[in-house]
C-alpha cells in the first residue's frame, strides 16, 4: 500500500504500540542489572500500555470497515459475515501458525520453553482460564480473535431486531464495554483472582478492550462534522487518560494490585482513553511525509515483531551461553537487531505472499457472486 493511501496517524499508533511491547521485555534481559521492582513497573508501564492501543486499534480498524460495508449494503447474513472471517483470518493465522509450529519444536528444543497444547490452536488457552506458560505473547491474539469471531455474529443478530446500522452497531459496542466492565468487577469480587493472570489475559474479560476502539469508529463514521470539530481536544483528553491509567497502574505494581477491587476498574479507563487518541491520529497527516517511511514500515511488520521478538530474539539473548561472553548493552543491541530482521524475514515470507493470496482469492469471490 503506498504511503497516500494509509492513515499515517494510525501508522504510529501501531509503532507506538509495539516499541512500547518490546523495550517493556527487554526489561528482562536486564534482570541483574535491574532490581525487580523497576523491572516489574518497565514490563507493565511498556507491555500494558502497548497492548491496550492494540486493542482499541483493531477495534476502531475492523469496525470502521465493517460501517463501512453496511453503508453499501446494510445487511448482514451468513455470506457477509464468512468473508469478513475469511479477510480477518487470512490476515492473522498464517503468521501465528507458523510461529505456533515453532514455538511447539525448534523454540522449546533450543530454549528449553514449555511446549504449546492443543488449546493453542483454536485460541482456547486463555479463554475463561488463566494462560499458560507456553507462548505467553499468544494472550492478547486469542482476545483479538475472539473477538473477530463474535462481532459479526453479534452485529448480524443487532441488525435484525435494530434494522438500522446507525442504532445497531454503536448500542451493541456500548452495551459490550459495560458488560465486559461488570463481568470483571463480578470476577474480581467472588474470585478475587490474581490481577495480571486472572483478569488481564482472560479472553473473554478483555473483549471490551477493542469494543471500545469500535465506538470511536462509530462516531467518526456517523458524526464526521462533529468529530473533526472536537477530536483534537479528545485526543488530549486522552492523552491525559493514558497518563492517568500508567501513574494509576504503576501504583498498582507497587503494590501487587493489593486490594484487587481499586484497580478492576484501571482496564475502563485504559480502554477509553485509547479510543479518544484515534479519531484526530486517523484524520491527522503530516506537512511532510518523508519521516513517516520508517513508522510505516514499523507498523506494517508489526504484527511479525509481535510474534518474533518474545518467542526468538528475547529466549535467544537469553541463553546462558549468550549471557556468559556478551556484555548487557550488547545483548540488548542484539535483542533488538533480531528482532526487526526475523519480522521483516516473516513479514516477507508469510504475510505478503499470504495476503497477496488472499487478496486473488476474495476478489474472485466478489466478481464471480457479482455475475
Amino acid at each position: 500500500m503506498a504511503y497516500e493511501q494509509r492513515l499515517p496517524g494510525l501508522d504510529i499508533v501501531r509503532s507506538l504500540a509495539i516499541v512500547l511491547v518490546v523495550v517493556a521485555h527487554a526489561a528482562l534481559l536486564a534482570a541483574p542489572a535491574i532490581s525487580f521492582s523497576l523491572r516489574s513497573q518497565l514490563l507493565y508501564l511498556g507491555g500494558y500500555t502497548g497492548v491496550e492501543l492494540f486493542f482499541a486499534l483493531s477495534g476502531f480498524l475492523i469496525v470502521g470497515g465493517l460501517l463501512r460495508q453496511l453503508d453499501t449494503r446494510p445487511v448482514l447474513d451468513g455470506r457477509a459475515v464468512m468473508a469478513f472471517w475469511q479477510r480477518r483470518w487470512w490476515r492473522t493465522l498464517p503468521n501465528y501458525a507458523v510461529f505456533l509450529c515453532l514455538n511447539a519444536t525448534l523454540f522449546a528444543a533450543w530454549f528449553q520453553t514449555p511446549t504449546p497444547d492443543a488449546r493453542y490452536i483454536l485460541f482456547l488457552q486463555n479463554l475463561a482460564w488463566p494462560h499458560p506458560p507456553a507462548m505467553p505473547e499468544a494472550w492478547s491474539l486469542a482476545v483479538e480473535e475472539w473477538f473477530y469471531l463474535l462481532m459479526p455474529l453479534l452485529l448480524m443478530l443487532s441488525l435484525k431486531l435494530l434494522p438500522q446500522p446507525r442504532k445497531a452497531v454503536p448500542l451493541l459496542l456500548a452495551l459490550w464495554v459495560v458488560v465486559g466492565a461488570l463481568a470483571r468487577f463480578a470476577v474480581a469480587y467472588l474470585i478475587e483472582p490474581e490481577w495480571d493472570a486472572g483478569i488481564r489475559k482472560i479472553a473473554l474479560l478483555r473483549l471490551d478492550a477493542i469494543a471500545w476502539g469500535g465506538l470511536a469508529a462509530c462516531w467518526v463514521h456517523y458524526c464526521p462534522a462533529q468529530t473533526k470539530r472536537a477530536a483534537y481536544s479528545c485526543y488530549w483528553l486522552g492523552v491525559l487518560g493514558l497518563l492517568a491509567s500508567s501513574i494509576w497502574l504503576a501504583v498498582g505494581v507497587t503494590h501487587r494490585f493489593q486490594p484487587l477491587m481499586a484497580y478492576v476498574w484501571l482496564f475502563t479507563l485504559t480502554g477509553a482513553s485509547a479510543a479518544l487518541c484515534l479519531p484526530w491520529a486517523a484524520q491527522w497527516r503530516p506537512s511532510r511525509g518523508r519521516f513517516m517511511s520508517p513508522i510505516t514500515w514499523l507498523s506494517r511488520i508489526s504484527y511479525s515483531l509481535y510474534l518474533t521478538h518474545f518467542s526468538f530474539a528475547l529466549p535467544l539473548m537469553q541463553l546462558p551461553i549468550v549471557a556468559a561472553y556478551i556484555g548487557l548493552p550488547w545483548r540488548l543491541l542484539g535483542y533488538a537487531v533480531i528482532s526487526i530482521v526475523a519480522a521483516y524475514a516473516a513479514y516477507r515470507l508469510i504475510e505478503t505472499p499470504t495476503l497477496a493470496l488472499r487478496n486473488r482469492t476474495l476478489n474472485r469471490r466478489t466478481t464471480h457472486y457479482q455475475q
